[in-house]
């Protein structure tokens, strides 16, 4: 049970900043197709609406940097279901 706990910290840890990754990643798309300055502090990014394109314009860098922003965002949301299915496995 104790590794049980420990794993499930490190889990959420590692999920925690890969989610750190896609909102910085978004932060970078949104300077990269001018709807940010690059001196401003951050604020409010819309992940799910950068990653899906919304009021990106279709550049190669943008396009490219959408692909890997998708990428990190399945990473979280697999990583995210691997851990549901640990707990229905322990539980049931």
């Amino acid at each position: 049970m104790e590794a049980y706990a420990a794993l499930s910290g490190l889990f959420g840890l590692l999920a925690i900043a890969v989610f750190v990754l896609a909102i910085r990643k978004s932060y970078a798309i949104e300077r990269a197709t001018g709807r940010r300055k690059q001196g401003d502090l951050p604020s409010y990014t819309n992940v799910i609406a950068t990653a899906a394109g919304w009021g990106v314009s279709p550049s190669d860098q943008a396009t490219w940097m959408l692909v890997k922003q998708l990428r990190v965002l399945l990473i979280v949301v697999f990583g995210l279901l691997v851990k549901i299915g640990v707990i229905a496995f322990a539980v049931g």
